[in-house]
């Protein structure tokens, strides 16, 4: 309840006609070791100085893109705490609340269940919804059980995964034409070789927040977390973009953990 009258404060919360969300999963780590949520969870992006496995917090969270005063803004409007199956079924400290254990639910699920209670919320319930999000959770592990929910509100806006194979429209059927409706047309080729074809027309955009360019447009053909050097022109100055961290906007809330 609490929540929903947070997300009713939010003046104007729709872009162009409708709602755009970022949604991501965030780990913070911890220090205490009976602080709920944690578990020493892998972290993709570790430096070569910091642990793999840091103890930490997973949080999948959903936040409003909006532009405040010429500016973007990231608004969190709701979260999970992420917790690994084993982790669970061993019944740890940290996976308890009051004594109970909490039940499991796969990321996806998650994020899924926060997009449905935004979407059917009066505050939000006539506008279209746009997802920004990863490759991760660009799939149908996301967009199918919301679209079931919502319908055809719901759009996600994703990165290709480069071993993803693309296809096009199937032909129209023919007149007394037997069997059923082809499902995929044509072979394409998988992301990673289309995305040579138009590599030559990658390029830099600069940021909104400030007049230093940033490398936003990355290589078609780099895999997540590789520096984009081929795109990179040797004159320009780049600065990694900063993003917005789980517990700065919790402690906007008060929330402390």
């Amino acid at each position: 309840m609490g929540t929903l009258m947070i997300w009713e404060l939010i003046p104007s919360p729709e872009t162009d006609g409708r709602i755009l969300v970022a949604l991501d999963d965030s780990i913070i780590t911890k220090v205490g070791k009976n602080i709920f949520g944690c578990e020493a969870i892998f972290d993709h992006a570790a430096k070569s100085n910091q642990s793999k496995y840091p103890w930490a917090q997973n949080i999948v969270s959903v936040r409003l893109l909006k532009q405040v005063k010429g500016r973007w803004a990231c608004l969190f409007l709701d979260f999970r705490f992420y917790l690994p199956l084993k982790t669970i079924q061993a019944k740890k400290e940290t996976a308890t609340i009051i004594g109970d254990v909490v039940p499991f639910q796969t990321k996806m699920a998650q994020a899924a269940q926060m997009l449905i209670a935004i979407a059917i919320a009066e505050h939000f319930s006539t506008a279209p919804i746009l997802t920004v999000t990863d490759s991760w959770f660009g799939n149908n592990g996301l967009w199918k059980p919301v679209y079931k929910a919502i319908g055809s509100r719901f759009n996600i806006l994703s990165r290709l995964r480069c071993n993803n194979v693309l296809y096009d429209r199937p032909e129209k059927r023919k007149p007394k034409q037997r069997g059923r409706n082809k499902k995929y047309g044509q072979r394409l080729g998988a992301a990673t070789d289309m995305a040579k074809t138009v590599q030559q027309q990658a390029r830099h955009a600069t940021s909104r927040n400030s007049g230093t360019p940033v490398a936003v447009i990355r290589s078609p053909t780099q895999r997540i977390g590789d520096a984009p050097a081929a795109l990179r022109p040797p004159q320009t100055e780049h600065k990694a973009a900063q993003s917005w961290l789980p517990q700065m906007a919790l402690r906007l809330f008060g929330i402390k953990f």
